[in-house]
């Protein structure tokens, strides 16, 4: 799957404020604090329409905040095997590694 996280995608802004200030950009208006939580949901509901079977690979791409990326990674990142940063202008591929606590891994109880 290929998310594109430009403020013109409206199925990612959907509630966001959104400006279009030239023919091809568009700027995000609302607080970024807010716009965070509205676009978790949005995008949650866009991976929850697809199969489980289609969530092999997850492309992020287009020009948006970093909060923006570090929030669909976080949000879709778990629902697929792989998550990929593709750069539009460069064509570069990186993969983003999935966090998972060592199998280690133990949570200190509070005495």
């Amino acid at each position: 799957m290929i998310l594109d996280l430009t403020p013109s995608n409206r199925a990612v802004y959907e509630g966001c404020e959104v400006v279009r200030v030239s023919q091809d950009r568009y700027n995000l208006v609302t607080p970024i604090r807010i716009a965070v939580a509205v676009i978790a949901r949005n995008i949650l509901e866009i991976v929850s329409q697809m199969p489980a079977d289609d969530r092999q690979e997850l492309v992020l791409t287009g020009a948006a905040k970093q909060d923006i990326y570090l929030t669909a990674q976080s949000v879709a990142g778990p629902f697929f095997k792989k998550v990929i940063r593709l750069n539009g202008i460069t064509g570069e591929r990186v993969e983003i590694p999935q966090s998972q606590p060592p199998l280690d891994f133990q949570n200190e109880s509070e005495d």
